[in-house]
Formats: C-alpha cells, structure tokens, sequence
C-alpha cells in the first residue's frame, strides 16, 4: 500500500485498493492503483538502503509475486502469494481480482 501512495502518482481523489483472499494456506494479495506513467515497480538493487525495500520484501515474503497493468488510464496492480499454512508446495496464481 505504502508503494501504490508513494510511487503511483496519484492524486487526491484517486483510488487505491486492495483484495485479500486466501485460498487452501496461501494469501493472496493485490494492491490496485492509478499506475505511473513514468515508472514500473521494481525491486530495489541495495538491501542495505534506508528506503525503498517495499518490493524487496514482499519477493522475500512471497512465494509468487507480479504485476499486471490493466492499460492506458485503468492502473496497475502488484499481487504476491504468501502460504500462511505449512505443506504448500506450489501456488496457482489466480486470474486479475477485479472490484
């Protein structure tokens, strides 16, 4: 969420969502925001840097992790899997939520 107010360029009256689901151990995430025109998401190169490690987290967290922008003027969306329940293996990544 942090990432989506800071980076997205969005304004006063833009939306920011987001969708949690889980689904047989694993919780899905998606963060939904007006995108940036200017740049993508993308994971800090320095672990060490006082700031901008919110995406470096969440690929350590995650077991999947992406993004999906939706088009010129419909935002992008970061999602990550996080398996809160011992013994999933592997995560099918469910189609864009939508809401």
């Amino acid at each position: 969420m942090t990432n989506a107010i800071t980076h997205s360029g969005c304004g006063r009256d833009d939306f920011i969502g987001i969708t949690l689901a889980e689904l047989d151990g694993v919780l899905f995430i998606e963060v939904n925001d007006p995108g940036s025109l200017v740049s993508e998401p993308e994971v800090r190169k320095d672990p060490d840097a006082e700031n901008g490690r919110g995406l470096l987290i969440v690929r350590e967290l995650s077991q999947e992790w992406g993004t999906r922008d939706h088009g010129p003027g419909l935002g992008r969306s970061v999602w990550c899997a996080i398996q809160i329940a011992p013994g999933v293996e592997s995560v099918a990544v469910p189609a864009p939520m939508r809401g």
